[in-house]
């Protein structure tokens, strides 16, 4: 019997987008619920990025209390395709999570390439494949024949998008490896969705076991809640980083009217300052007499005591109300 179980991913506290949202978020409940239910003493995973299908396996070998060994496998150096994503620290991104929230589980780190990995590794040793690395026809297809002898007579391959989606206007060499593969002997397994899960085995019995417990919609109906909630929250975002926007602007005229107030201000207290000087200059000279001031406000008539008129200020009616009043 085939249990689906709802599992909280550890590693979503750590790195949300690029494991509840990246590209292979749409498989990890079956990911999951196959460790969970065939229990896999051995698997190895070729391409693992920043972790989003590793720590979905790991999250079922960690929450069934499962004796399995894991072997994380690639050089986090990237491909034609990938290799600007690795302008970050993918690996270490990948190594902190696994230490933080996987310490106690038998995993073995191994960045290196495909090929050198693999003479490592026992032949019919593994139960569970997953190769997620290039995916351009050949490569796929050399990784499948290096690690196809590894597998166990009634294990499990797993490959990622072989879709329907298009990479740069034609299939993904993944996709149509995978339907060439279909020809072969053995079974096959198709999630179509989240560009595309295959699952073979050279066990038709094995696949024939999976069909008739698994069912594929259960798994689609998952992605297109989770694609329900992410529009959700997409929608939510939207518009507080719009409002976040309008109320930045807002400061922003604020901060504006406030430097017009602050160069207000100063020139009217350098205005008083020089107005103040003046005054003291005259009453000076005034001790000395009327014929040695020669002050133009003297000369005219004017009031030594004068200031000079107010300047209107930032936002003045020019009646003397001050902005708003």
């Amino acid at each position: 019997m085939w249990t689906c179980y709802e599992p909280v991913f550890a590693c979503d506290s750590e790195f949300r987008e690029m494991m509840a949202y990246g590209t292979w978020s749409g498989h990890r409940p079956f990911a999951y619920d196959y460790v969970r239910n065939i229990k896999p003493g051995r698997i190895a995973e070729l391409g693992c990025f920043y972790g989003c299908s590793t720590f979905a396996f790991l999250q079922a070998v960690l929450d069934g209390g499962l004796d399995t060994r894991f072997y994380a496998v690639d050089s986090w150096i990237g491909d034609a395709f990938t290799a600007s994503d690795y302008r970050e620290d993918v690996s270490g991104v990948f190594r902190r999570i696994l230490e933080k929230h996987y310490a106690g589980l038998d995993v073995r780190v191994m960045q290196t390439t495909f090929d050198r990995a693999a003479l490592e590794i026992e032949d019919r040793s593994l139960d569970l494949i997953h190769i997620d690395g290039s995916h351009r026809y050949e490569d796929v297809a050399h990784d499948f024949d290096v690690w196809r002898p590894k597998l166990k007579d009634d294990g499990a391959i797993f490959f990622h998008d072989t879709g329907e989606d298009l990479l740069y206007g034609s299939p993904m060499g993944s996709r149509r490896f995978f339907e060439d593969l279909k020809k072969e002997e053995g079974g096959h397994m198709e999630f179509p969705f989240s560009f595309g899960l295959g699952v073979w085995s050279p066990s038709a019995e094995k696949i024939g076991a999976l069909k008739r417990a698994v069912d594929p919609g259960h798994y689609q109906q998952l992605v297109n809640l989770r694609d329900s909630e992410q529009k959700d929250a997409l929608r939510r975002d939207y518009f507080l980083i719009r409002d976040l926007c309008e109320f930045n602007e807002w400061l922003e005229e604020q901060n504006r009217e406030l430097e017009d107030w602050n160069r207000y201000l100063e020139d009217r207290l350098r205005e008083e300052n020089e107005g103040g000087k003046e005054i003291a200059d005259h009453e000076e000279t005034k001790k000395g007499g009327p014929d040695q001031c020669d002050h133009t406000c003297f000369r005219d008539g004017g009031d030594p005591g004068e200031v000079p008129e107010k300047r209107p200020g930032p936002g003045d009616t020019g009646n003397g109300d001050h902005p708003g009043g």
